[in-house]
């Protein structure tokens, strides 16, 4: 699996300026070294920074419930999920007859998982790019069934397990500016 780290924001956002001087002149959009930028969200200062791979990694193979996102036939997708991580995938089962049983071709696809609090501003954020197909294997499949966390939260026949295996993985977090200072800061001699 390849590992990187990157923070980015959205055009025009309060730490988009940050976000373009890190990644300035790189043709792939993505800082691979650790960036720590400072934002404004309703008037809150907010520190956005990069999570270490290996701490990424941690969070999504903990975490219950993501978001996979793909180009689907009728245009891009998105589908919550309640997933395990299990044999170095991400593993989810669906329905025989639902949009998410496109996945059991092999797709190119994007998995979040997230925490994010916006009383407090702080959370953490993690993307996996891979790629989808469908479980075939037998001895895969009659181990799948007894894993904590791939069974569905909705109902209806689920029987189709769909695995993403992951070839990079990026996590940022977010907290705010005045707790990041008092962490990241020297202490004040006098």
């Amino acid at each position: 699996m390849q590992t990187s780290t990157g923070n980015t924001g959205s055009p025009g956002s309060p730490d988009a300026a940050t976000d373009n001087q890190a990644t300035e002149g790189r043709r792939d959009g993505i800082d691979h070294g650790p960036v720590t930028g400072t934002g404004r969200h309703n008037d809150h200062p907010v520190t956005v920074g990069s999570l270490s791979p290996a701490r990424s990694q941690e969070l999504l193979e903990a975490g219950e419930v993501g978001r996979v996102g793909w180009s689907a036939a009728h245009g891009p997708q998105i589908f919550p999920v309640s997933y395990a991580w299990y044999d170095d995938l991400i593993v989810f089962r669906t329905s025989p007859y639902g949009i998410l049983s496109e996945l059991g071709r092999r797709t190119q696809v994007v998995f979040e998982v997230d925490d994010l609090d916006e009383r407090s501003h702080t959370g953490w954020s993690v993307l996996a790019r891979g790629y989808a197909t469908g479980i075939a294997s037998p001895a895969q499949l009659a181990r799948l069934w007894t894993v904590d966390g791939a069974e569905p939260w909705a109902g209806g026949i689920r029987n189709v397990f769909i695995g993403i295996s992951v070839t990079q993985l990026t996590g940022r977090f977010f907290e705010p500016a005045r707790h990041a200072r008092l962490t990241t800061e020297p202490p004040a001699h006098g």
